[in-house]
């Protein structure tokens, strides 16, 4: 795990982004690059990596083969991320590893190698980034690539999708209590997961009072209820399906393909919605 700090204006965006698997033909490259345009043009637009920048499968691998692939050497994969996202380096706040680079340690790590060229920080594979603007506190974020792939059993798709983002929130929330943002990489999912509007009643001296849970940005270093944070599965830039291919990815659900983006307006988490390419 690594803590990161970053300083934001009061009104900014923020892309959360990653599992582009550079180097397959299966990589979704006009949609990693509609978002690269995208945070290359908004002002105050920023973004995360949360690793898995590519494919890192040597020839060895039970998951290699050449009808798959599109740059066999992952060393090339790395360089040609690196050459992707060069023109918005300079708005990146941090890149986590993912589990394909962890594949080739013995070599290196390419998550951190990619992230050193980019001049921007590497995160390992979990980070909390705290958000100040000014150096005075804002909130915090837990971004992770270390997180299961999600599903459920359930015969209706509203019942299905319930239990998926309880899934999520159950896995992440006790990571980290204080932060108010939780991010999941990995699991090639697109979700977005807001605080629960839950209602509740207090007693007073003129009668009983109704309230509602809503999002807390919370105090650095002290605990936010678990329904008062968001959540998001962050998807990811790897096709499901193309012609004439077989792939691993036939082990997810199908899903959208793309990122989130989080609207910070006032200093606050106004909205996450779904970026999908």
């Amino acid at each position: 795990m690594q803590r990161i700090a970053f300083n934001l204006p009061m009104d900014c965006e923020i892309m959360f982004m990653g599992d582009t698997h550079g180097g397959s033909l299966l990589t979704h490259y006009d949609g990693i690059q509609k978002t690269i345009d995208y945070i290359r043009s908004t002002k105050n637009c920023f973004w995360e990596h949360g690793g898995d920048w590519i494919e890192a499968i040597e020839s060895s691998d039970k998951r290699f083969h050449f009808d798959t692939t599109k740059e066999p050497i992952p060393l090339k994969q790395a360089k040609e991320m690196i050459d992707i996202f060069n023109p918005i380096r300079k708005k990146g706040i941090v890149g986590l590893g993912g589990n394909h680079e962890l594949k080739l340690h013995r070599m290196g790590n390419l998550s951190e190698y990619i992230c050193n060229a980019l001049e921007i920080p590497y995160g390992t594979r979990t980070a909390r980034i705290i958000f100040k603007h000014k150096d005075k506190y804002l909130f915090s974020v837990f971004v992770t690539h270390d997180i299961p792939v999600f599903r459920s059993n359930a015969k209706d798709y509203i019942q299905a999708d319930a239990n998926i983002k309880a899934a999520v929130k159950k896995s992440l929330y006790p990571r980290m209590g204080s932060c108010a943002v939780m991010i999941a990489h990995h699991c090639h999912q697109l979700l977005v997961i807001p605080p629960t509007p839950q209602l509740f009643l207090t007693d007073s001296p003129t009668g009983v009072k109704q309230h509602y849970l809503t999002g807390d940005m919370g105090i650095e270093g002290q605990y936010i209820d678990y329904d008062r944070r968001w959540y998001g599965c962050a998807g990811s830039y790897y096709k499901k399906f193309v012609d004439g291919i077989d792939s691993y990815a036939d082990v997810f659900s199908p899903n959208e393909l793309g990122s989130l983006l989080m609207y910070i307006h006032d200093g606050k988490v106004e909205t996450i919605r779904k970026f999908v390419v």
